[in-house]
């Protein structure tokens, strides 16, 4: 099961994502194309995992953030445009994980679509293993994207699974 909240601040102008696959608590906090940071906690019970989720729910409300709006036609038409258009497929993730609760239940497997293929990506560029044992397309990735999110690359590695299995999922249930 994966649960997703997003909430975004408008005047910091930064975005703020939830995610709990099983046992393992992911947040992001960022801008949106510009910089983000990802963390990742593990749990060994459900209880303990649901506190820490909803305590820094609360926090980020507390901060000023608050949930997105449905999107209009025009802005889901707007949010499609951008998305195909984005040359980087990290910046096309946020992008459509920004509007993926947002979204009308007719245009969500066209994102959702969007999501796996750049999902996909990451994990080529991570690979399967570090170092000697490298196996993806560019070595020089897993640096890069622990640089930019703040993830080791297992950890990287195990995250963007995790969010490939799930929207895959996702396109499923329509």
């Amino acid at each position: 099961m994966n649960i997703r909240k997003y909430l975004i601040n408008k005047k910091l102008g930064t975005f703020w994502q939830q995610e709990i696959f099983k046992n393992l608590l992911v947040t992001t906090l960022g801008e949106i194309g510009k910089k983000r940071k990802i963390d990742t906690k593990t749990f060994s019970n459900e209880n303990d995992l649901n506190k820490e989720a909803g305590a820094l729910w609360k926090e980020r409300i507390q901060e000023g953030y608050e949930e997105p709006t449905a999107l209009t036609d025009s802005e889901e038409s707007e949010l499609f445009q951008r998305v195909q258009k984005e040359p980087d497929f990290h910046i096309r993730i946020e992008l459509a994980e920004s509007g993926l609760s947002k979204i009308s239940e007719k245009n969500r497997k066209k994102i959702l679509q969007s999501l796996v293929k750049d999902c996909d990506c990451v994990m080529m560029g991570l690979g399967t293993a570090d170092e000697e044992e490298y196996d993806g397309e560019d070595e020089g990735y897993p640096g890069m994207i622990q640089e930019e999110t703040g993830l080791t690359p297992a950890d990287a590695r195990e995250v963007y699974n995790l969010k490939f299995l799930t929207y895959k999922e996702n396109i499923k249930q329509i």
